[in-house]
């Protein structure tokens, strides 16, 4: 992070103290816009929204807190832009702009959720298992609206212990990541068409038990991070991964028109 971004250190001073006394229940989220340079910065405690926008100089240019409903232990934060969000559920997904609900969607409950993520377009994906059909796993597309796009089912190998999801904002391509007992794997989908690119590929170089894989796309390479336990105590290894040129087509979405949600740190919070 550049000296830039200096700006807004004083702006979190009370919400690291804040932080220290509630860090179990809080959870946050960020979204930027590279058109008008803004970032907008969420964290929720339970029925408390803290949201900060600033500039590409770190300067804050406004700042709220508000208290909301719907909120309950589990339930996940999506970023849609300086207004709105989502608070995922298990069953159902809530839309709010500012504090007030908007909307809501059922999902399937009879999956359960592994994750949620915000994608370009404020398209949202959900990656759940599926216990009717043992080790599938459930891909499933929404619009911001609650309409369900399309899902895909995708089923490795082997059980998944965990599951992280990038995309690449130059051609839209989400990769959906998991660890098990056979290596670091992935499937890959293009956003703006839904074609399945690769399903259960294997991306470490060996197959033995892994945990926490997470991911970051630089141009047309993925960097990847995990835990490997090939040893006798887990350590982190990396790799990185070119996308095939097949693969490499533009996606037609005018990435600087929207706000898209920050690319998660490989290394997230392990």
């Amino acid at each position: 992070v550049d000296s830039g971004w200096a700006g807004a250190v004083n702006d979190y001073d009370c919400w690291n103290n804040y932080y220290e006394s509630h860090k179990r229940h809080l959870v946050s989220g960020v979204a930027w816009n590279a058109r008008a340079g803004l970032l907008a910065i969420y964290s929720v405690d339970r029925a408390v929204l803290f949201r900060i926008v600033v500039d590409s100089t770190g300067h804050r240019v406004r700042s709220r807190v508000d208290s909301v409903t719907g909120w309950k232990p589990g339930t996940r934060l999506i970023v849609l832009d300086s207004t709105d969000y989502i608070f995922a559920q298990d069953s159902i997904f809530i839309r709010y702009r500012n504090s007030s609900p908007i909307d809501s969607f059922p999902v399937s409950g009879t999956r359960r959720t592994m994750s949620v993520h915000s994608l370009m377009r404020s398209e949202v994906l959900r990656v759940a298992l599926d216990d009717s059909v043992s080790g599938t796993i459930a891909l499933e597309f929404y619009r911001a609206d609650g309409l369900l796009l399309a899902e895909r089912l995708i089923a490795p190998a082997v059980g998944v212990a965990s599951v992280f999801v990038t995309q690449n904002q130059l051609d839209s391509t989400v990769a959906v990541i998991w660890g098990g007992s056979n290596g670091v794997r992935g499937a890959f989908f293009r956003q703006n068409d839904l074609a399945l690119l690769a399903a259960d590929t294997l991306l470490s170089e060996t197959q033995g038990l892994v945990n926490a894989p997470a991911g970051i796309f630089l141009h047309d390479t993925l960097f990847l991070v995990w835990e490997d336990h090939r040893g006798t105590n887990g350590d982190i290894y990396g790799r990185v991964w070119t996308i095939p040129q097949a693969w490499k087509r533009t996606s037609g979405i005018d990435e600087k028109a929207q706000y898209t949600r920050i690319i998660p740190n490989p290394a997230h919070d392990r």
